[in-house]
């Protein structure tokens, strides 16, 4: 099972975008979550053309991933 830290954020345009977070760190509250967040967006650097990507806050989450193999090829 692998976990992600999956951050939302609205754009200038309205559209939303995510970044992901690989083996975050676990456990972490609402306000920790949100002041990182809050510095992403404050850094003004995720731009596509002129449309700045993390504007403002939309949610944050946990994803989990749980892998079930149906079969695998192993060499000969």
């Amino acid at each position: 099972m692998s976990k992600v830290l999956n951050l939302t954020f609205r754009a200038t345009d309205g559209k939303t975008h995510s970044m992901t977070i690989a083996n975050p760190i676990e456990n972490l509250d609402q306000a920790t979550v949100e002041a990182m967040m809050d510095q992403l967006i404050a850094a003004d650097a995720i731009y596509d053309d002129q449309v700045k990507l993390f504007n403002e806050k939309v949610g944050a989450r946990y994803v989990e991933t749980i892998a079930s193999p149906i079969f695998e090829v192993t060499g000969k």
